[in-house]
């Protein structure tokens, strides 16, 4: 996927319905966004944003804001006015709402916005964030949606990176397992380099979150939120993730003091983490079109996509 303009990376430009614009997670990846596209009618342009650091070399941003207003400016080069359609996964979620406030702050109509498990921001959230990167969950997430995909005999067991200690250790223990259980097609230095890149996207982006104190939208916005109905981890969690206490594992998504109206809520049937597979896509993109074209399927709140 090539940049249009700065940040903007086209999925599908062309289309008869009005462009997605959809940002990534917190580790800055888009490999869901083609799983996605393949599964929503070709008449939907999908574009999403290119966050620096892990494929490029290019400075983080300092705030969230300067990300959404980034990203912005990226998007009004492709669709100078709106109504638009705004959307993200997780973290991509939160920069989302934000871009709809900064519209809405310059008089342009947001038509919908797509929460894809995401979160609302809140003070506890980066202290969180930080005892999961430094226990080594999100790392575990990395290495072991990767052993999925490269077919390892064996995932990453539970609590074996909070042994090493540091964030360093814990990359090279994580290639190392990797290379030793899955037919991989990289040398160890490409492996522990995606790995750390990884870890040091996620920190920076934990970062913005920490200083980021949004008001709420100022106008009504149509909101879909899609949320997992097996927990934040799951109980038998397929990357062989730490069991949470109940109230980390099952978490509120926290939106309703943030929008005018509550959203409109949809389960997936898969832990957070999962989301970004083709089955739970084919979900997101049947609820996206019911939600986006009610006049052509009803759409009931029944607890499922």
């Amino acid at each position: 996927m090539r940049r249009l303009f700065k940040h903007l990376i086209p999925v599908r430009r062309d289309g008869n319905h009005p462009p997605l614009f959809l940002v990534h997670s917190i580790l800055g990846e888009l490999t869901w966004l083609p799983m996605l596209a393949h599964e929503l009618d070709e008449g939907w342009p999908l574009f999403g944003f290119a966050a620096p650091g892990l494929n490029s070399d290019e400075p983080f941003f300092t705030s969230l804001e300067g990300m959404a207003a980034a990203y912005l400016d990226s998007m009004r080069q492709q669709q100078p006015h709106g109504p638009y359609v705004l959307g993200g996964y997780s973290f991509g979620g939160i920069v989302a709402f934000e871009m709809a406030r900064q519209l809405q702050r310059i008089g342009e109509r947001v038509d919908a916005l797509i929460l894809i498990d995401s979160f609302a921001p809140h003070a506890a959230m980066k202290q969180r964030l930080d005892g999961w990167m430094r226990e080594g969950l999100f790392l575990q997430v990395i290495a072991n949606q990767l052993a999925l995909q490269w077919k390892a005999m064996e995932l990453l067991p539970a609590g074996l990176l909070a042994q090493d200690g540091d964030a360093a250790t814990q990359c090279v223990t994580a290639a190392r397992h990797l290379l030793a259980h899955c037919d991989v097609p990289y040398s160890f230095e490409v492996v522990h380099t995606y790995l750390d890149r990884g870890m040091t996207v996620m920190q920076a982006h934990a970062a913005l979150l920490a200083g980021y104190q949004p008001s709420p939208l100022a106008a009504d916005v149509r909101t879909l939120l899609l949320h997992n109905t097996l927990g934040f981890i799951g109980r038998d969690s397929v990357l062989l993730l730490p069991d949470l206490p109940d109230e980390e594992r099952d978490p509120d998504h926290g939106w309703d003091a943030l929008l005018p109206t509550p959203p409109l809520r949809m389960g997936l049937e898969a832990e957070h983490f999962m989301i970004g597979t083709p089955k739970v896509m084919a979900m997101v993109a049947r609820a996206m079109e019911r939600f986006l074209l009610p006049e052509q399927a009803d759409v009931v709140d029944d607890g499922t996509a």
